[in-house]
Order: structure tokens, then sequence, then C-alpha cells
């Protein structure tokens, strides 16, 4: 097999793990080795058309720290997205206040961030139950329904009203 050949099967097979690594992240792993396969391809196709050593392997060189220094950025950047909270989606609305909308005996519906919710009283609820216009907290998420809970002292949020002193 022509050595330009392998060096160009090389470069395309370490593109595509390259690109794997994109959809099956593996915290850089298979982006680093696609890297170091492509550059060896290019290294291999340089050499195999007749560019001197010389000059084929400090590219090459290059090459492969360039992509390893980017292959180790994204797999920094990855780790920290991993160790984030979650900022959208229901998760995101957990110890957020909510709004009870409708309640019967042990499950009702609230309204958060503009939208209603299917809730049910979180463990430890003490009597009365929630009746509508009340302010809950949302605790915690099953599936689309969460729990709620009352706000402790501390979350009570004063509402502010005009006065004739305002005006």
């Amino acid at each position: 097999m022509d050595i330009v050949v392998l060096g160009a099967v090389l470069v395309a097979a370490g593109m595509a793990v390259v690109v794997a690594e994109a959809h099956a992240s593996t915290g850089g792993v298979l982006g680093l080795v696609g890297v170091l396969v492509a550059v060896l391809g290019i290294g291999l196709t340089m050499a195999g058309a007749g560019v001197a050593l010389l000059v084929a392997v400090p590219v090459a060189a290059l090459l492969a720290l360039a992509g390893a220094a980017a292959a180790l950025a994204v797999a920094n950047e990855v780790r920290i997205a991993r160790r984030q909270q979650v900022r959208t989606g229901p998760e995101a609305l957990i110890g957020r206040p909510a709004t009870v909308r409708t309640w019967s005996y042990r499950e009702g519906q609230v309204a958060a961030e503009g939208s209603l919710w299917q809730a049910r009283l979180a463990y430890g609820w003490r009597d009365p139950r929630p009746v509508p216009g009340e302010t809950v907290v949302i605790a915690e998420l099953d599936g689309l329904t969460f729990s709620v809970r009352r706000p402790y002292p501390s979350e009570e949020v004063s509402v502010w009203t005009p006065s004739s002193l305002s005006s």
C-alpha cells in the first residue's frame, strides 16, 4: 500500500474518532486519540509525498501539540459543565415559589414560571391543606409532578402595596 494512501486513511480515521468524541463525550480521550492519529496520517502523507523529514516531523509535532491542547481544553470545559447546576427545565424550578391554582386532598395544580404543573404535598406537610392563591415552594420533582412545601420564614416575600404616602 502506498504511504500517501495510508496517511490519508489515518487522517480520515482520526477525524472520524474526533467526530465520535463529539457524540459520545469521553472527557476528551477519543478526541485526543483522534487528533494524534490524524497528525500521524498528515506526517505520513507529507513524508510519502516527498517532503523532507526535516520539515514533516516539526509540522506534525506542532499539529499534534495544537490538537492535544484543543482536546484538553474541550475536556476541561466538559468537566466544568458536568459540575454545574441545572439551569433549565423542570429541575431548575426546585426551591422556587409556586402559586396554588386548585387543590383536592393531597394533590393539585400549581403555577410556576408561567406554567401549570401537577403537584402533591411534600413529606411532612401539616394541615391545613393548601388553598388556591397560596404560595408554596417546590421541594422536589418526580417525573413531571412537583412535591410542594410551605415556605420557610426566611423565604417569605414581602409584597409592596401602594399607600397614600407613595402617591
